[in-house]
């Protein structure tokens, strides 16, 4: 009796017609970037589809990430009734609810430019081992750059320094492109190909005090800057 049903049950799932399911296209691929749009959290990709900036603290607020992960739960009920892959989705919320938990007391701790005190370093400290100790419980073989920078270089560098990380985003280089773009525009109508490389060229008040002041020094006789 059993013989026969087992039988009947892998011919129908030799009948099944599998799809090949494409990267973001899946079911809950879908859903996900539905939320993460909601949220206004876009990856960027010029940054490999990571995170990035504000971005990033809007992911690592518990009402997103738990709502992500929530919704991985949601969509493999929704799609099949096979108890091992629930299980799996399941285990995938607890893993990555605790990684984005542990992340987010770090990030709230340091991503800012206010000052830190040194009495609260041993437990910025404890939330940094937590984080890397779940990293490496579920990812062993893999650690990027960013988490050595955390692991051994945050905590040296607020004792140096006494503030957050906040002031070594990239926000203060994003605005750099934008100034040396407005430079580059004013300097367009420069005929001399030297002469654009000088920052002063584009600002008539600036180069007019430089001239003054090296008048006034080669006057007294001093060496020219």
């Amino acid at each position: 009796m059993f013989g026969t049903y087992f039988e009947k049950v892998d011919q129908e799932l030799e009948s099944i017609n599998y799809i090949e399911l494409e990267v973001n296209i899946s079911p809950i691929a879908l859903s996900l970037n539905k939320i993460l749009t909601k949220h206004q959290v876009t990856s960027q990709p010029c940054h490999r589809g990571a995170f990035t900036d504000n971005h990033c603290h809007k992911y690592v607020s518990a009402k997103v990430y738990e709502r992500l992960t929530e919704e991985i739960v949601f969509q493999t009920r929704k799609h099949t009734n096979d108890a091992f892959i629930i299980d799996d989705a399941h285990r995938v919320k607890l893993i990555f609810d605790n990684l984005n938990n542990a992340f987010a007391q770090i990030h709230k701790s340091i991503s800012h430019t206010r000052p830190i005190k040194m009495d609260s370093l041993l437990v910025l400290q404890s939330y940094i081992d937590t984080y890397m100790e779940q990293s490496r419980i579920h990812f062993p073989q893999k650690l990027i750059p960013k988490q050595h920078i955390l692991e051994h270089h945050v905590i040296p560098h607020i004792k140096r320094f006494g503030f957050g990380v906040g002031l070594l985003g990239e926000q203060g280089a994003e605005a750099s492109h934008q100034s040396i773009s407005k430079i580059t525009t004013r300097a367009l109508g420069i005929n001399e190909g030297l002469e654009k490389l000088d920052p002063l060229a584009v600002s008539p008040a600036l180069r007019n005090t430089r001239k003054v002041k090296l008048r006034q020094q080669r006057g007294k006789g001093a060496t020219p800057i």
